[in-house]
């Protein structure tokens, strides 16, 4: 589904660290919202032995002497290469393999690194949550407090008063990443002027237009138990959103209000609507 920013809020988007402590984290999560939510997936052998590889290269290489890894075939593990560029033309020259399983790696080859320092690099790897497990976290956190994917970005739009949860978010991950490079970014959009009159005036347009929709229905008889109800949660949807217009807009949406306790009415006085249904007593209650 696509989605524009046509209010005020913020966009935020993230970069998540190589390492990032679960036990740290899903701590902070749980302080956050009370709830124990996450089981995160392990960090596969070959990720963190790709990982581990690849810091050594970057320590390794200076000059003309470069490190880089490469996949085996079937993903049976990686190989390291040393590239020496020359004037004229560059060396390449296979060094090493390595292998791992869950707990051990296995080195083979003449030029070898030491196997103990891959070995401890490995280790942090495998007891770490990478990008992908912290991403799927964090946007599941992102749509628990109304967080809404902008289309063609890898970003979120977030209500301003979600905003300062979202922040206690982006605390426990910073908190909890060990190589100190996860990054977050925000944006703020405020409306003010014509942009807010224009979002108002089509907020308040789709509240009565769904409202009148509603009557007409009622007007010509179409009400069954099972479409009341479903009115009924609709009617308590727009509400809400009425409620948190008027927060943002500072003023009361008056014609809404007064559409609303028309439907309201008229739906008291249908027989098809059950006064004991919940939604029922939570909209009579806020809107009469």
């Amino acid at each position: 589904m696509s989605f524009e920013i046509t209010e005020a809020g913020y966009e935020v988007w993230f970069t998540i660290g190589r390492q990032v402590d679960p036990v740290r984290l899903l701590a902070e999560l749980e302080r956050i919202t009370g709830e124990k939510r996450y089981v995160p997936e392990k960090r596969s052998k070959l990720d963190s032995l790709q990982c581990t590889l690849s810091d050594h290269c970057k320590e390794k290489s200076s000059g003309v002497d470069q490190y880089f890894v490469r996949c085996l075939s079937k993903q049976q593990g990686r190989e390291i290469y040393r590239e020496v560029k020359g004037i004229e033309e560059n060396e390449i020259t296979p060094l090493f393999t390595a292998k791992a399983d869950d707990h051990f790696i296995t080195l083979s080859g003449e030029q070898q690194w030491d196997r103990q320092s891959i070995q401890g690099g490995y280790d942090q790897y495998r007891e770490s949550l990478g990008p992908k497990q912290v991403n799927t976290i964090l946007e599941r956190e992102l749509a628990r407090i109304n967080g809404t994917r902008i289309e063609g970005k890898r970003a979120w739009f977030l209500p301003p008063e979600n905003f300062g949860r979202w922040m206690e978010i982006v605390k426990a991950v910073q908190s909890s990443t060990n190589s100190n490079d996860s990054c977050f970014y925000e944006q703020e959009y405020k409306l003010t002027g014509s942009a807010l009159k224009a979002v108002q005036t089509s907020v308040t347009d789709e509240i009565i237009g769904t409202v009148d929709g509603i009557l007409l229905e009622l007007s010509e008889g179409q009400f069954t138990d099972r479409v009341a109800h479903n009115r009924l949660t609709t009617l308590d949807e727009i509400h809400d959103k009425m409620i948190r217009y008027e927060e943002l807009f500072k003023t009361g949406l008056d014609s809404c209000r007064h559409k609303m306790s028309e439907v309201v009415q008229a739906m008291t006085f249908s027989t098809a609507v059950d006064t004991s249904d919940e939604a029922a007593d939570e909209l009579f209650d806020v809107t009469v």
